[in-house]
């Protein structure tokens, strides 16, 4: 009777054992840049906790594998082949379940490490998912190097002159530190103010965007994102950097950059002063610090904007800079990371001068026209952003986030152009006409915004709701002189007439834009997803035009010019709802779905009874 017990509980626990170990995992493993299958690459399943390897096998001719009879567990996939970069992936395993790993992507050390020595016994690459995670101390950089340095010397990446970076492709738009944000969105200011020997990992990834990240359905909305994770003692302590240059007679750079970490408290601030180049900006910058004759807004019928923008002498890199720049940041979380705040201060400014020259020659069936100008300029610069986020984290399905964005911006800019033109005709030269012209401007910007977001998980996964609102404010003045002398002569060389432009332009706009959106999804079947949304939008911008002249020998601009002179009133009033159907797959990403909408367009010409209101209705 014993022996039978004991044969019995023997026979129980090794129905018990295989009975637990039913998961499968099988797939294919594939060079995609060589679009080839790789055979007899290594496929083992570590088990997570302690990396004890359960099992492995070899990828047949078509790189296909397939493990049977493993537990019901949180495991580590690994697939090693001769001269390529390793391939992990955490994965948890549940009973019953065949999990399909179909073309698993690896790439050759050659194509990713290039010129790079390995020193480590561990791989300097590492494929995790969708994330290609560099090892910082893998990759030699000079001493004092900073991030931008580190992230030149990594395969797949690139970084330009203007400190712009480029990974896989595609350009970098955010840079985080210890996956939150520093700087703002600035990545040249993170990466040229953060020392490389601080990092411990340089991560590269698609974001998702804040609503498929919350809600867990992708909207396909993914940003290239490049994170820093900093090294376990650079989190806490001091450490900073003093750089300088000099030629000894009119080149200078020097920069001094401080960050104290401690825990989740990061305090950092930088100041740089150089005359050799251009700070890089984002496009925002760039829009700000262009002159309002460079800028053109267009309104659509349906209530839309499109702004252009065609550069001007600081976009286009022309002249001698001299450009100061600074920074303020401060993170911190608390109460158990239910507090995030992000706060960051930004200074900037730019002093460019320089002269241009050229000659242009117009060659005609019986004559030419020779012209020569040029042009010496200088612009000043000037701008203040605060920016700060706070998240609330009331508990797991509950947030509430608040973004304040403020600046001030000012421009001043002076030109003066001198040209003339010489005809050519029968072996004889004419002098055709002379211009000189004065151009000047003063303009200053401000803007502010703010944006909420509340958002919340209901009981049923995937089910969530989230409210969001936004408010944007700009005021704009400028005030510029037009001052102009032409000489025209006729076809003898004779003076014929002057033609004189001495004009006062005055620039007013203001614009106000309110908007909320409120969004509800809702499961309906595994992977399958339906979002309701709607949109309330209003807009005001009062723009408002002047030329000015002066008359009758007064010395004041008290001439309106009408024909050169407009001032506007738009309103726009915008209601939308739309119904979406999703389905999100590993490799596919399917959506289809129907809005209808109602924008009230308005415009009123204050130098005149002129109104206008036209109403769309869209779907």
């Amino acid at each position: 009777m014993k022996k039978l017990t004991i044969l019995t509980l023997i026979l129980g626990c090794f129905w018990l054992t295989t009975t637990a170990q039913n998961a499968t995992i099988k797939g294919s493993v594939n060079d995609t840049l060589n679009n080839q299958h790789l055979h007899n690459a290594v496929v083992s399943v570590l088990r997570a906790k302690d990396s004890v390897l359960i099992k492995f096998t070899r990828t047949d001719s078509k790189g296909n594998f397939e493990l049977k009879n493993l537990p019901a567990e949180k495991i580590i996939l690994t697939i090693t082949y001769p001269g390529y970069a390793d391939y992990v992936e955490d994965i948890e395993l549940k009973d019953n379940i065949v999990l399909n790993k179909a073309n698993i992507p690896v790439v050759t050390k050659a194509k990713l490490l290039e010129d790079v020595i390995v020193k480590q016994k561990f791989s300097a690459i590492r494929i995790k998912g969708d994330t290609t995670e560099f090892i910082a101390d893998s990759f030699k950089v000079r001493a004092n190097a900073n991030v931008q340095d580190l992230l030149k010397k990594l395969p797949g990446i690139q970084v330009n002159s203007k400190g712009e970076i480029t990974a896989q492709g595609e350009k970098v738009e955010k840079v985080l530190v210890d996956g939150e944000e520093f700087f703002s969105d600035d990545p040249a200011v993170v990466t040229e103010n953060l020392r490389a020997d601080a990092v411990s990992k340089v991560q590269v990834f698609d974001k998702k965007s804040d609503q498929a990240a919350f809600t867990g359905i992708d909207d396909g909305q993914k940003t290239k994102t490049i994170n820093l994770e900093l090294k376990d003692d650079k989190k806490k302590g001091y450490f900073g950097k003093l750089e300088a240059g000099t030629n000894f007679d009119h080149y200078r750079y020097g920069k001094g950059l401080f960050n104290a970490f401690k825990a989740k408290r990061k305090i950092a601030a930088y100041l740089t002063n150089d005359n050799t180049r251009y700070q890089s900006l984002d496009w925002n910058e760039r829009r700000n610090y262009s002159t309002d004759l460079n800028t053109t807004t267009e309104f659509t019928d349906d209530g839309g904007v499109w702004m252009y923008n065609s550069g001007d002498d600081f976009t286009n890199g022309k002249g001698f800079p001299n450009s100061t720049t600074a920074g303020i940041l401060y993170n911190d979380k608390w109460n158990k990371d239910k507090n995030n705040l992000n706060t960051t201060y930004q200074f900037n400014d730019l002093k460019v001068n320089g002269t241009t020259a050229s000659i242009n020659q117009t060659i005609l069936q019986d004559s030419s026209f020779l012209t020569n100008s040029s042009q010496s300029f200088n612009s000043h610069k000037q701008r203040n952003r605060l920016y700060g986020t706070h998240e609330w984290t009331f508990d797991s399905t509950n947030t509430l986030k608040l973004k304040v964005d403020g600046s001030l911006l000012k421009t001043s800019s002076f030109s003066n152009t001198l040209s003339n033109t010489v005809k050519n005709k029968s072996n004889q030269s004419f002098l055709s006409n002379t211009n000189n012209q004065t151009n000047s401007n003063n303009e200053t910007n401000n803007t502010f915004s703010t944006d909420l977001t509340w958002k919340k998980r209901l009981k049923k996964k995937g089910r969530t709701i989230s409210i969001n609102s936004t408010l944007n404010k700009t005021d704009k003045e400028s005030n510029g002189f037009l001052l102009s002398d032409i000489d025209l002569y006729d076809n003898d060389g004779m003076f014929e007439r002057k033609l004189k432009t001495d004009q006062n332009k005055v620039i007013n706009e203001n614009q106000l834009r309110w908007e909320t959106k409120a969004t509800y999804t809702e499961p309906l079947w595994k992977n399958t997803f339906l979002e309701l949304n709607y949109r309330l939008a209003l807009s005001r911008n009062d723009a408002e035009r002047s030329t000015f002249e002066k008359v009758n020998n007064n010395p004041k601009y008290d001439y309106r010019v009408d024909s050169l002179s407009n001032h506007f009133l738009f309103r726009t009033l915008d209601n939308q709802g739309g119904v979406n159907f999703r389905m999100t797959l590993k490799k596919i990403n399917f959506s289809v779905g129907t809005g209808l909408g109602h924008t009230s367009y308005s415009v009123r010409v204050l130098d005149s009874t002129v109104k206008r209101k036209i109403g769309f209705t869209n779907f």
